[in-house]
């Protein structure tokens, strides 16, 4: 048979048991700056899920009845630009567990990396550690926060973060706490 471009398939369970999310398709040395190539690349994953799906379906007895319901609506893309932050989170501060006196997000997922190149993926186990604030401030500008897809990593601990609540949202953020009268701050000068 053919080579799956995912070389570790997984398949979620949804809370209804008929039901669950398959990570089966990865798209490999495309431009994400690219419209073109990110439509191309769009296009290859839904070829390749297409193809899973037809795959599974007439080969493995326990996908008989499988059905695709639904597939993203848009490429998820994982490693573009950079903004560069006070802090850089890293593998080290993920594999140590570590935990900041200006943490705002708990992480317990396991560090998930997905290279741009074939079968490099990096995924361990880590103790839960700690998103810190000054990860979502931007070295040298001020008044500007980012979005949280663009937490400000070295990249090979992004698998967490993406899965949990944005940190500034997070339920269970010791978050920032503004102190005293109201008045106008940039995010480098919020308090804990």
């Amino acid at each position: 048979g053919k080579v799956a471009p995912f070389h570790n398939p997984y398949l979620i369970p949804a809370p209804n048991a008929r039901f669950g999310v398959m990570q089966f398709t990865h798209m490999f040395d495309y431009d994400p700056l690219s419209e073109d190539a990110v439509a191309a690349a769009t296009a290859e994953g839904r070829r390749q899920m297409i193809e899973a799906y037809e795959l599974l379906k007439a080969g493995d007895p326990d996908f008989r009845n499988l059905e695709l319901i639904c597939s993203a609506p848009v490429l998820g893309v994982r490693e573009s630009r950079r903004i560069v932050g006070e802090y850089t989170l890293t593998a080290d501060d993920l594999l140590a567990g570590r935990i900041f006196e200006d943490g705002i997000c708990p992480v317990t997922f396991l560090m998930d990396v997905h290279s741009k190149k074939r079968n490099t993926d990096d995924c361990r186990d880590t103790p839960p550690y700690e998103i810190p604030f000054r990860c979502l401030i931007p070295k040298d500008y001020e008044g500007v926060l980012p979005r949280h897809r663009e937490l400000l990593s070295d990249g090979r601990e992004r698998g967490d973060p993406r899965r949990v609540c944005p940190p500034h949202r997070h339920p269970h953020s010791r978050g920032p706490r503004q102190r005293g009268p109201r008045k106008r701050l940039t995010p480098g000068e919020l308090l804990f």
